[in-house]
């Protein structure tokens, strides 16, 4: 398995997850689009691009020592939401959409985790959210760390 390979099979799965697409559509009457590898020149804009996911260029991590291989993968969340909202706790307010990105990402933490193959798991994924820079917008952060338990005979370092 290559960087890009498993980086592709979870891009296609994101982009196809129906509890995903269904929460996208249900928040933004729009479906989310997924990008995979994008150069920075056409980098999604939030204001006319949102709800998407970018995904980003994959790592690979491995050694002849080893009978695992890492992978790490960032993925990124744009959502066009504006506005503050009333928490029911006196005095305190909050940007509308940070329990939107927060349930976006769980979704998306969920579609990742379905399509890995066998052998391979999450070990890690570390999340942020950004409401300060916002505007009509909010976007959340993922980093996933992806392990692949080498079997007898398999190339560690292919």
């Amino acid at each position: 398995m290559t960087p890009y390979s498993l980086a592709r099979t979870i891009a296609a799965a994101v982009a196809q997850d129906t509890a995903l697409q269904a929460w996208a559509t249900a928040q933004f009457s729009a479906a989310l689009t997924v990008y995979l590898g994008i150069p920075s020149a056409s980098f999604p804009d939030v204001d006319n691009d949102a709800p998407f996911v970018a995904i980003g260029d994959p790592e690979r991590r491995a050694g002849q020592d080893k009978n695992t291989a890492m992978f790490g993968l960032t993925a990124w969340m744009g959502l066009r939401v504006s506005g503050m909202a009333t928490t029911g706790v006196v005095n305190l307010v909050e940007p509308t959409g940070l329990d939107t990105i927060n349930d976006g990402l769980a979704l998306l933490i969920t579609a990742v985790a379905g399509a890995l193959p066998d052998g391979v798991e999450i070990t890690a994924a570390d999340q942020a959210t950004d409401t300060l820079g916002a505007h009509d917008w909010v976007d959340g952060f993922l980093a996933f760390e992806f392990e692949h338990r080498m079997v007898i005979g398999q190339n560690r370092l292919g």
